[in-house]
């Protein structure tokens, strides 16, 4: 499962979430990215069947994006 895709433009920070199905668990995840001026922070389960991704842009003249993904299994 994939969250939604976060832009982060210039330099700010923001975050994506990625929710298991009904009926499955989380058994691992990560994130998708092309942070070329900034870094994921925050990469874990969140708690609520599902997996949280936060990241920091550095560069006010470009905007990167961050989406979390979830590995589910039933």
């Amino acid at each position: 499962m994939t969250g939604p895709v976060t832009d982060l433009v210039g330099v700010s920070t923001g975050s994506s979430d990625a929710t298991c199905p009904a009926g499955t668990g989380i058994v691992s995840g990560g994130y998708a990215s092309d942070l070329a001026y900034g870094d994921a922070f925050i990469n874990e389960p969140d708690g609520n069947n599902g997996w949280r991704v936060f990241g920091v842009n550095d560069n006010a003249s470009y905007t990167d994006t961050i989406q979390a993904v979830a590995v589910c299994a039933s």
